[in-house]
């Protein structure tokens, strides 16, 4: 929209609508729906994903570890500009075939520059025996290796329920549901690091009538 009649719209919308709705007209018309990038430090690096969980939890739910890290990888190499995304098959091969205990660890030894660490301290599919509603707890650390493996980013606590207020029949199959709930989580991570429709949240109570 041309900047003059794009003023002349905002005028009209200050006299029927007000300050407050204008101003919000004003930054939609002028920023769209993007929300921009909290870290935008992976562009042009090679980059390693790497996700964890607690000894003590579900090994049945510490599976969605390989494909929450698999997802997230496949988001930033389709979003993030100039990125090298190390392929997950690499990382999970390494991590089976080696004691480690902290990310960077995994970084240099698959040659990455940078390391976007995921430590999933919980995650579930169950609010009750006969309904799902996903959930994580989780942190995000970055850390670049061509520092000295200096910590660049954090996000913590992060916690993602989906969906965020209603609940599906578990009449769905469980790994259906699973590999659903595994997507929006690598979404909600992936948008810390390119810019994404900050509306794509709004409607995820009305989208998971989909899958019932």
């Amino acid at each position: 929209m041309p900047r003059v009649p794009m003023l002349l719209w905002l005028a009209v919308a200050v006299s029927l609508t007000g300050c407050t709705q204008a101003l919000f007209t004003a930054a939609y018309l002028i920023r769209g729906n993007d929300e921009p990038a909290e870290f935008d430090g992976l562009k042009g690096k090679r980059v390693v994903v790497v996700c964890r969980a607690p000894a003590t939890m579900n090994p049945d739910h510490a599976l969605a570890t390989h494909a929450l890290a698999r997802r997230v990888s496949q988001l930033l190499r389709r979003h993030v500009s100039k990125i090298e995304v190390i392929p997950y098959e690499k990382v999970a091969q390494w991590i089976d075939e080696n004691t480690w205990d902290e990310f960077p660890e995994v970084g240099r030894a698959l040659g990455a520059e940078m390391v976007v660490g995921i430590d999933l301290m919980d995650f579930g599919l169950y609010r009750s025996s006969t309904v799902y509603q996903g959930r994580a707890d989780l942190s995000i650390t970055v850390y670049d290796l061509t520092q000295g493996g200096e910590v660049v980013y954090e996000k913590s606590p992060l916690r993602i329920l989906y969906p965020p207020n209603t609940g599906i029949p578990t009449t769905v199959p469980r790994a259906q549901f699973r590999r659903v709930v595994v997507n929006v989580i690598a979404e909600d991570i992936g948008a810390l690091f390119y810019p994404h429709d900050r509306t794509r949240s709004f409607a995820r109570d009305g989208t998971a009538l989909s899958i019932q």
